[in-house]
């Protein structure tokens, strides 16, 4: 497949303006020296963000999931806007904006390149991107449009390989899946060991081709501040790896010449554009875990390709301290990924760990830990008290917190035969109980839990209390840090401690 055909590749050696997208093309002389695009790189990598929002990608083509009403034409930008925007005074420094369809290839925003959403009903939601187009406009070009307007910061965001088209009938192919069946992992009805069937094969250089192309077409067309590529919707590149293998050194070099050929590309356009872009990464926490995947995140590093790196998704292998020293060691900045709990207690998900003291402790231990910013995905109300107070340690100081061995607990051999090898945490869930023999000692380590004074010397604020759901509670024990809790009651299968 030529992707240099007509219409496919802005290649023009003008600037020119359609329908107020700027479109900044090849021939641009500069604006900026290589060393004055540099050093403002680097002032704009060490920006504050307290808290990244990310969109999830569903508040134009699903708004509203369908609830009430769609609005007016009158009223449908603003509607759009208030819908997932950062509200004034919140903590929100930064959007990352996706505008991917679920479908590697299928965008919401305006493309040659890629295939352009343009469904009358998205089937999970009012669809207003087909009406936006009409307008003249699309949703990231009205999205930073707004940011713009109130001082925050908004990168595209881009997932490397959305497969939420391989389980639903009602998401449909882009035309890149659609015309090169041959690019996937596997074809529909067939089985896949790790990954999903409707992954494309990065190992094909037509793949990584179309990638770049993309990229580079958003990032001449947008005023973005950058690009991230999110690796973790979902964790799969190579079809060897869906079939048990690990990635090979000729597949992870291909993926480091491709995010080389980005980061060029974009250092261009910032140059041209008197303003550098950004490159971010979402992705396992392992460079072990990273490495066998295909992404040789240490190589990325030490080139300087990556500026900002969210570690977590769907798990967690390591404590937040592992990530933060490896960004430290290269001068990228690392946010901590918190997203939505999927540990199930009795049939749901738990209230308790989605809980606004849930994101306080989760946030509160990576700040601890030394984390440049908090990220959020899968938590899409802006309304939420949250975004005034996990973004700062200052700011959760002296609220109750809960925390958890964990929060997400899926299992990490879903995309990587032997993923679990790379855990470094003890997971206590519902769905991965431990077991204590009589006059066994079993530790579990809880971060967070004495942040605020010593518990040995009674200086604690505020007070710590544990609660566990355990079978056989009249025989537990419990110390923490040394100090031994009393039991203070037990009911519906919990049983509680505290000072």
């Amino acid at each position: 497949m030529d992707l240099r055909k007509a219409g496919k590749v802005l290649s023009l050696g003008i600037l020119m303006f359609i329908g107020g997208i700027m479109v900044f093309c090849g021939c641009r002389e500069a604006v900026l020296s290589e060393r004055e695009h540099d050093e403002m790189r680097e002032q704009a990598r060490q920006s504050q963000r307290r808290i990244i929002f990310n969109n999830d990608g569903d508040d134009a083509a699903a708004y509203r999931y369908g609830r009430g009403e769609a609005p007016s034409d009158e009223d449908l930008i603003e509607a759009f806007l208030d819908w997932r925007a950062p509200r004034e005074g919140s903590q929100v420094d930064s959007v990352f904006y996706s505008t991917d369809r679920g479908s590697f290839g299928l965008f919401s925003h305006r493309t040659e390149v890629g295939t352009e959403f343009t469904d009358v009903h998205s089937g999970i939601g009012h669809n207003l991107v087909t009406r936006m187009r009409e307008m003249g406009t699309d949703p990231l070009e009205e999205k930073i449009r707004y940011c713009r307007e109130k001082g925050i910061e908004i990168f595209w965001s881009m997932r490397m390989n959305d497969t939420h088209d391989a389980g639903r009938e009602d998401h449909r192919h882009s035309d890149f899946k659609r015309e090169n069946p041959d690019f996937l992992f596997a074809r529909r009805g067939e089985s896949v060991r790790h990954g999903s069937w409707s992954a494309v094969d990065y190992g094909r250089e037509e793949v990584r081709e179309f990638l770049y192309e993309v990229f580079r077409e958003v990032a001449g067309n947008y005023d973005i501040d950058g690009i991230e590529m999110d690796f973790f919707r979902h964790p799969q590149l190579f079809r060897s790896v869906s079939e048990g293998g690990r990635a090979s050194d000729e597949e992870r070099d291909a993926l480091t010449e491709l995010i080389g050929r980005i980061r060029r590309m974009l250092d261009e356009v910032g140059m041209r554009r008197g303003k550098p872009l950004l490159l971010a990464m979402r992705a396992p926490d392992s460079a072990g875990y990273c490495y066998d995947m295909g992404i040789d995140i240490e190589r990325w590093f030490e080139l300087g390709l990556i500026d900002m790196f969210i570690p977590s998704g769907y798990f967690r292998l390591n404590d937040w301290e592992y990530s933060v020293e490896l960004g430290r060691r290269h001068g990228v900045k690392v946010y901590a990924g918190l997203s939505e709990t999927r540990v199930m207690v009795e049939g749901s998900r738990d209230p308790l760990r989605h809980s606004l003291e849930s994101y306080r402790g989760r946030a509160w231990e990576a700040w601890e830990a030394g984390v440049d910013g908090i990220y959020t995905f899968n938590l899409f109300n802006t309304d939420l008290p949250h975004y005034w107070q996990i973004g700062s340690p200052e700011t959760l100081r002296g609220k109750e917190r809960r925390h958890f061995t964990a929060v997400r607990d899926r299992n990490p051999e879903g995309w990587l035969a032997g993923g679990r090898d790379y855990l470094a945490r003890k997971i206590l869930t519902p769905a991965s109980p431990m077991t204590i023999s009589p006059g066994r000692v079993e530790t579990l380590e809880m971060r967070g839990i004495a942040g605020e004074g010593d518990l040995a010397s009674g200086e604690l604020e505020p007070a710590v209390a544990c609660r566990l759901m355990a079978q056989g509670a009249e025989r537990l024990r419990l110390k923490v840090n040394g100090v031994p809790m009393e039991k203070r009651g037990e009911a519906g299968g919990w049983v509680e401690f505290s000072f």
